[in-house]
């Protein structure tokens, strides 16, 4: 078995692969979000985002001596199709949500592959699914309700962006079983992270071209921002990208699912750092306990894993 599939080997655990895919991407948010305000298509923003990531992969793989052709096409071919929708619906609601926000209703994500991986990768369930889920559901009700301080007048309810919210949810969970699909296309002697790394940024970078060509929405770095700026902004995003990716799927081919997936809770702090120092944004206390209970329907998932 090669050396990347040893969930037990002296190599990084999932765990910390996870950890470090979570500030890579925490950052790449930063960007998209910062590009998006700008005026970016959704469409342009992900071939900027995906299309450097495809020699960096090609790189890595040659480097390996190991071919890209696929070991499990179908398992792949699952990865890049709920990958692209997870990553569609979740650009096209970066602006118009905080990143706070953002985060809060990414927690949801490993509640949803906990749910997921009895069915997609026959790990055995238990009731703590149910209770974390529950869990879950109260808490990003408390992020997205109205703070009691603004009042509970119909106005303040219906300023809330609950189409954005809701968008952002589909991709929670379109994340969640993409990620079920990396583990298992990587799993037991499957394919390399790098192999769907590179197949996952191919064919998500052809389908945005392919769509900004006929809508015309592929105008270059926006107009609004200085050269220079914009072609940080870019790097920044490309280059955040592509790491996350490639420390994402060796997360999941080194551990199990649900453990790794719990590591994504450190994108909070994160994100409500970026609110404050970017956005001079902050949070009410309502929609901290509706974290800590989102939090802790994560938790109990791991600790009824260990146990």
């Amino acid at each position: 078995m090669d050396p990347e599939h040893k969930i037990g080997s002296r190599r990084a655990p999932g765990p910390v692969w996870m950890f470090g895919a979570v500030i890579a991407f925490g950052l790449m948010v930063l960007f998209v979000k910062l590009l998006r305000e700008a005026g970016m298509s959704t469409s342009e923003v992900i071939v900027w985002r995906m299309g450097p990531g495809i020699p960096v992969a090609a790189w890595l793989l040659y480097r390996k001596r190991r071919t890209w052709r696929p070991k499990r096409p179908r398992q792949l071919g699952a990865r890049v199709a709920f990958g692209a929708t997870a990553m569609t619906t979740y650009f096209w609601a970066i602006p118009q949500l905080s990143l706070f926000t953002n985060s809060a209703i990414a927690l949801t994500q490993p509640i949803f592959v906990a749910m997921l991986s009895p069915w997609l990768l026959r790990e055995r369930a238990n009731r703590a699914v149910l209770v974390a889920f529950a869990l879950a559901l109260a808490g990003t009700s408390l992020v997205l309700s109205p703070s009691p301080s603004r009042g509970l007048a119909w106005s303040s309810v219906a300023a809330i962006p609950l189409v954005p919210a809701l968008v952002r949810l589909v991709s929670s969970s379109s994340a969640a079983t993409a990620h079920i699909f990396i583990r298992r296309t990587t799993r037991d002697d499957g394919d390399l992270p790098d192999a769907v790394v590179l197949h996952f940024t191919g064919w998500v970078t052809l389908v945005a071209l392919v769509v900004g060509l006929a809508t015309g929405s592929l105008q270059g770095p926006p107009a609004t921002l200085e050269a220079p700026l914009a072609l940080g902004y870019l790097c920044g995003m490309a280059g955040c990208g592509i790491a996350g990716q490639l420390m994402l799927s060796r997360a999941y081919a080194r551990g199990r699912a649900p453990g790794v997936a719990v590591v994504g809770y450190v994108a909070i702090p994160l994100s409500v750092g970026l609110d404050a120092l970017v956005w001079d944004l902050g949070i009410h206390t309502q929609q901290v306990v509706g974290v800590g209970l989102t939090v802790c329907g994560g938790a109990l998932l791991l600790v009824r894993r260990r146990t």
